[in-house]
């Protein structure tokens, strides 16, 4: 197992940036950066329960651990089933903006075959469906 990462967290409303390897995803990163941007997911319900979806999202995702849960922050550890390599999963709850931003990294290799990206998407349409099965609205502009 590779060590964790020191500089994960959210700074000044930010995640950290991904690094130039294609081996990571952010919300965050720009738009034209097709290679590392994936959209961040709006909402419209009250923050403390779209945290709650969140980790009830993520304690039914195999291979997943927590790091750290805040009011604002998560971040977890995921397992890939094969290799056995551990990547960084964040999620940070942008109130001001009403946005839930997302960053998905591979903590060793220079590629990931895409696997942080269908995390992320995976993700976001577990989250969708958890939310519409408890009759609350969020939107993704997919």
């Amino acid at each position: 197992m590779t060590s964790r990462p020191e500089n994960l967290a959210v700074r000044n409303g930010k995640l950290t940036p991904c690094p130039a390897t294609p081996n990571c995803v952010s919300s965050q990163s720009p738009p034209a950066d097709t290679e590392h941007f994936v959209k961040a997911m709006p909402y419209a319900i009250p923050e403390e329960l779209l945290r709650q979806k969140i980790l009830e999202v993520l304690n039914e995702t195999p291979r997943t651990e927590f790091v750290t849960a805040s009011n604002d922050y998560i971040h977890v550890e995921s397992t890939t089933l094969l290799l056995r390599f551990t990547d960084d999963f964040e999620l940070y709850i942008d109130s001001r903006e009403k946005l839930l931003h997302f960053r998905s990294a591979s903590r060793v290799g220079r590629s990931d075959f895409r696997a942080n990206r269908e995390r992320v998407e995976s993700f976001k349409k577990k989250l969708l469906r958890t939310l519409t099965e408890s009759n609350m609205s969020a939107t993704d502009n997919d």
